[in-house]
């Protein structure tokens, strides 16, 4: 539905430049600052190889020793590492990308072997082999056989002068290679016996795919989340003064010490106050609990402390798609002491959330973001000498609609004019 709204209602973004970056939500801006650079250490350290040997399976047997030889000597002395990372420098050297390459070396140099008269005694003898030299006399025949035909098609295509013949050549190749391809593929269940040790080195390889990819998404993750914090340095509020609204820029440094000087007064028909937003939705409850274990950043304070309260799960899925068990879990943290310490929750929470039943998820969600949407207002007179004390930034809200009708107001001749809906809905939250 926000979706759907934001589509039809709301303007396209902007082209301009970007001078600030805000929030209304005071708990974001307020919230414990985090150590990025020990987490990214963290997390770095992990994509450290240690000890090679010791790191490759046990089950290569025989060829462990070669694969070991010959990943050191495409290390060139380098400090190795699971894989490519972002904070990396030359001279470190990626385990991914070695055992990939080796994979396909493997694999050519016995294609290579079998297009040429091969024998088994021959593929024995070769040292440099190691993936495929310890192979059976079944293994060996089976792929010959399949190769030989691959070979006898190419040529009868070559020789055929029939365009229908050679696109019936052509499917029947495809077939044998399909076929010669699946006894070295670790997914096809039904050659899984054969080719043991490229199989093994296959499925060595993709799990240390798996595990560079998962450490370099939570690199990626915590460097976005920091340059999105270093951005991120004021509180947003809206000053409506001589009828119209400006847009306040808090700085996050003095952030706390402003708030405590807002005496909220929910209804006020003043012309001139300071209105704030205080929001809490299920968007960003969800991100508070499970934020740091989906992205691996390790950054979220909220995710350790509570819980020291209630039992939380790895992440939403553990839910398996039960709505209730989603609810229950999400109001069992509304009720815990630090999430009503530090979100500061309305009154109402008790009842109109957490003691209440709720035959949907999304009755849940409306709910939710009905009480803990809250916007407040206050009367200063001296609220503009404040802000300049605190160095905040203030500029205009305005649009041409707004302008338009500023503009004619008190003038004698009107003329027909309509606000875009997004205007109307602008004006509808501020109650311009």
């Amino acid at each position: 539905q926000l979706t759907f709204g934001t589509c039809e209602y709301l303007p396209a973004q902007s082209n301009g430049i970007p001078v600030a970056k805000a929030s209304f939500n005071y708990y974001t801006i307020n919230k414990k600052p985090v150590d990025y650079q020990s987490i990214i250490k963290s997390i770095e350290e992990k994509l450290l190889v240690a000890d090679l040997k010791t790191f490759i399976p046990q089950k290569f047997n025989l060829s462990k020793e070669s694969i070991t030889e010959d990943i050191k000597a495409k290390t060139d002395n380098k400090q190795l590492l699971f894989g490519d990372s972002p904070f990396a420098d030359t001279s470190t050297a990626s385990l991914r990308q070695i055992l990939k390459n080796i994979k396909a070396e493997q694999k050519g140099k016995f294609q290579e072997f079998m297009n040429n008269n091969p024998s088994l005694e021959k593929l024995k003898s070769k040292t440099n082999l190691y993936l495929f030299n310890n192979i059976t006399q079944a293994e060996f025949d089976e792929y010959a056989d399949l190769t030989k035909q691959i070979e006898a098609k190419a040529t009868s295509i070559n020789q055929c002068s029939s365009e229908s013949q050679k696109r019936k050549l052509r499917s029947d190749m495809q077939h044998l290679k399909k076929s010669r391809g699946a006894l070295l593929n670790v997914a096809d269940k039904r050659q899984i016996s054969k080719f043991k040790a490229y199989k093994t080195f296959a499925n060595f390889y993709g799990d240390v795919a798996k595990k560079h990819g998962k450490l370099l998404a939570q690199l990626k993750g915590i460097e976005k989340e920091r340059a999105e914090s270093q951005l991120l340095n004021y509180w947003s509020l809206i000053l409506e003064q001589d009828g119209s609204h400006k847009l306040i820029l808090v700085p996050k440094e003095v952030a706390s010490e402003f708030r405590k000087q807002l005496n909220p007064i929910i209804k006020n028909n003043s012309e001139d106050k300071i209105t704030w937003i205080e929001s809490l939705t299920y968007r960003s409850l969800r991100k508070l609990c499970f934020g740091n274990l989906e992205n691996g950043t390790q950054s979220n304070s909220f995710h350790p402390e509570i819980k020291k309260e209630v039992q939380v799960p790895n992440g939403e899925f553990e839910f398996q798609g039960d709505e209730q068990k989603k609810i229950e879990f999400y109001q069992k943290v509304l009720n815990t002491k630090y999430a009503k310490q530090v979100l500061d929750l309305p009154q109402e929470i008790n009842t109109q959330i957490i003691g209440k039943q709720f035959a949907s998820l999304d009755d849940f969600i409306v709910a939710l973001e009905k009480i803990c949407y809250r916007r407040f207002s206050t009367i200063d007179e001296n609220i503009i000498q404040e802000l300049n004390r605190i160095d905040a930034q203030i500029f205009n809200i305005t649009s041409l609609d707004l302008r338009n009708e500023k503009n004619s107001k008190d003038k004698a001749e009107k003329y027909a004019h309509a606000d875009k809906t997004h205007t109307q809905i602008w004006k509808k939250i501020l109650e311009f």
